[in-house]
């Protein structure tokens, strides 16, 4: 009675781990082309820091100094600068990296290179626990235990220091896009007026049309953003969506080899579910080579 029930009990779990694993929301952008987006976005970001931070910066100076009637509104282009400089390109920084080098770039790269190596694993695995199935002994049973806590320990291994730090940058990526939302439409005019009244004395005319022109600038870089905000909130919706899911069929996937179950009703499970999610997560992780 206690084999049928470790076995029912099994079979149970693996029921829910293949209902986990195969659950996926919908998505509006296939990955490749979803985080072939996100690039775009990180490349704007950091070529926005290289080519209009002075000019940022100026204009804000300049509207500090036209009068407090445009002070609510520079305190809001002031901390929108601080999110860029500070919080979204960093981000930007370490997630393009990751097809150029870099803290996240690396991150993947190893992901990649260790995962290849977990999947060489998984046909000793299967090895293994054919022998559990048809020739249950003692010492089968010691070396399938001492290698599943192996394969298991690589796993999580590449879960904390590769799959989540990915899925936490991505996560704080996403969360600053919003606030760079309608830029031009909040900020644009103020800061014309600003210039015009700072530079209103006719001797000054060539200062304002320096930077009126400086501000046609800055702001044509965010008219793009504006314009693109939707896809971008897509784009990495889906990629977030992705690692997500990398991330979590990892830790599930840890969970099973470690459950107690698993060892011991070996002869009533197919071990073959364990290597359908590596091929799974490795798939996951072609998108993004």
């Amino acid at each position: 009675m206690a084999h049928l029930w470790r076995g029912h009990r099994a079979r149970l779990a693996i029921g829910l781990w293949c209902l986990l694993v195969a659950s996926a929301p919908a998505q509006t952008q296939a990955p490749p082309a979803a985080w072939a987006t996100l690039k775009e976005h990180f490349v704007a970001v950091e070529r926005l820091y290289e080519t209009q931070d002075g000019n940022l910066s100026q204009l804000t100076e300049i509207m500090r100094h036209a009068g407090p009637s445009f002070e609510r509104d520079r305190g809001g282009l002031v901390s929108l600068r601080n999110t860029l400089a500070l919080g979204h390109r960093t981000h930007a920084y370490q997630l393009w990296a990751a097809q150029g080098g870099g803290v996240i770039g690396d991150t993947l790269n190893m992901a990649q290179r260790d995962f290849a190596e977990i999947d060489r694993m998984r046909a000793r695995f299967l090895d293994l626990a054919n022998q559990m199935r048809d020739r249950r002994t003692p010492q089968s049973e010691s070396e399938f235990r001492q290698y599943l806590a192996a394969f298991s320990q690589k796993l999580a291994q590449l879960d904390d220091i590769r799959f989540q730090p990915v899925y936490n940058e991505l996560s704080a990526f996403a969360a600053d896009c919003p606030l760079h939302a309608d830029v031009v439409a909040r900020f644009s005019d103020p800061v014309g007026r600003a210039i015009d009244t700072f530079y209103a004395d006719p001797r000054y005319a060539g200062a304002r049309n320096e930077y009126q022109a400086k501000r046609r600038s800055l702001f044509a870089v965010f008219a793009g953003w504006d314009a693109q905000q939707q896809r971008t909130a897509e784009a990495s919706q889906v990629v977030r969506n992705d690692w997500r899911r990398i991330h979590e069929d990892t830790v599930r996937l840890v969970a099973f080899l470690r459950s107690p179950d698993f060892v011991n009703a070996i002869p009533d499970i197919d071990a073959a579910t364990v290597i359908d999610s590596v091929h799974r997560i490795g798939g996951y992780l072609q998108t993004y080579r």
